[in-house]
C-alpha cells in the first residue's frame, strides 16, 4: 500500500489498513487529500481496480457495498448537435448512473466527443452500442481486451513519506477529524 500513498501524496499524510482480505481502510488527515482521491480515480493496484466508498458516521466498514467505480467517459463520433448536456445525461444513464457533464471539454466546436463522469456497477458487463435514432444491433461482441490497458508505473523505495504508521482508528470521534473512505482490491 505504499505505493497507493506514493501516488496519491496526501498531503496530511494517509494511514491504510486491512480490515478484511482485500479490504483497505483509508484514513486522510485533510478533506483537500480525499477530494483529490475519491475525484482523481479510477485508480488501481497490482493490476486490480481499487473500489472507494466514502465511509460516513454510523457506518460498519465491513458492511458497505463496494461495486461502484467512477468513470470519466469519452463518447465519440457523435453529431455536433448531440454533445449537449441532455445527451450527455441520457448517455450516461445508459452506460451506469449519469454524474457530470464536462462543460470545459464539451464546448466549442472543435470537440470531436464528448466527456461525461459516470457511475458503473463493476458486476454488470459494460455496454457498448447505444442507439440515437435509427437502428442499431449489438451483437455482445466486446471490442476490448488486455491490449487497451495502461501499463503501470512502478514507484520503488523503502517506505512512503506520505504513508502514516500506527493503525487506523474507525470512531465516532475520528469522522470529525479525518476523512475516511474504504476499498477494495481484487475479485
Amino acid at each position: 500500500m505504499e505505493r497507493m500513498a506514493n501516488i496519491w501524496r496526501p498531503g496530511r499524510g494517509v494511514t491504510i489498513r486491512e480490515i478484511n482480505p482485500r479490504v483497505f481502510l483509508f484514513q486522510f488527515y485533510h478533506k483537500l487529500d480525499i477530494t483529490w482521491v475519491f475525484n482523481g480515480g479510477p485508480w488501481s493496484f497490482d493490476n486490480h481496480m481499487l473500489i472507494l466508498e466514502l465511509v460516513k458516521p454510523g457506518y460498519i466498514v465491513s458492511k458497505i457495498p463496494l461495486f461502484h467505480v467512477y468513470f470519466w467517459v469519452q463518447i465519440h463520433d457523435l453529431p455536433a448537435e448531440f454533445i449537449t448536456p441532455i445527451i450527455g445525461k441520457h448517455l450516461g444513464n445508459f452506460i451506469g448512473s449519469f454524474v457530470e457533464y464536462d462543460e470545459n471539454n464539451n464546448t466549442g466546436g472543435w470537440r470531436t466527443f464528448m466527456r461525461i463522469k459516470v457511475r458503473v456497477n463493476v458486476r454488470l458487463p459494460l455496454k457498448k452500442v447505444k442507439n440515437l435514432g435509427g437502428e442499431w444491433s449489438d451483437d455482445g461482441a466486446r471490442g476490448w481486451g488486455p491490449e487497451i490497458k495502461v501499463e503501470t508505473r512502478r514507484e520503488g523505495g523503502d517506505g512512503s513519506q506520505w504513508l502514516k504508521e500506527g493503525q487506523a482508528e474507525w470512531s465516532r470521534q475520528s469522522t470529525t477529524d479525518h476523512i475516511t473512505n474504504v476499498g477494495v482490491t481484487g475479485g
